[in-house]
């Protein structure tokens, strides 16, 4: 890698990171007869302040609609989720996290947390923390400049 420089080393750590990283979360989730989008889906309703429509789900995931449609229903068949019509728009549906998904969420985070206590074994105090807030501050940067937001914006 030495005609890289460091920007390109770390995008292509991140990229490699992210693989490993949704591979192993992907066979952890698999366990609880979850896939990676159901969950991801189940995470997102669970920070929301209110009910979601499946078009700001879709926006939020970066899932078309048919995806988020399918997900919604399996985690509907499930009695994970909620679905209501929308008061002010008859057309529309509400999604939001059913009672049971709460303890659901719990036992499937358990197992998470399980693996996760791992990944740092030997990291410094100080380094976790630094760790932590870079990769805040690039959750940050990636979710205020999504690609659609700029290519929508033609820029």
């Amino acid at each position: 890698m030495d005609n890289h420089n460091v920007r390109d080393e770390i995008g292509l750590l991140l990229a490699v990171s992210s693989q490993l990283f949704q591979s192993r979360i992907t066979q952890l989730l698999a366990r609880h007869d979850l896939s990676y989008s159901q969950f991801s889906l189940l995470s997102h309703l669970r920070g929301a302040a209110e009910p979601s429509t499946i078009s700001a789900l879709a926006a939020a995931m970066e899932i078309n609609q048919p995806g988020v449609t399918k997900v919604v229903k399996r985690l509907h068949d499930l009695g994970l989720v909620t679905i209501d019509g929308d008061p002010a728009d008859s057309r529309k549906r509400l999604v939001s996290l059913a009672p049971a998904a709460g303890e659901r969420l719990a036992e499937i985070e358990a197992t998470l947390d399980v693996d996760s206590s791992s990944w740092f074994d030997g990291w410094p105090e100080d380094q976790l923390s630094q760790f932590r807030d870079s990769l805040a501050d690039l959750t940050a940067w990636l979710d205020a400049n999504r690609l659609e937001n700029r290519l929508e914006n033609n820029e």
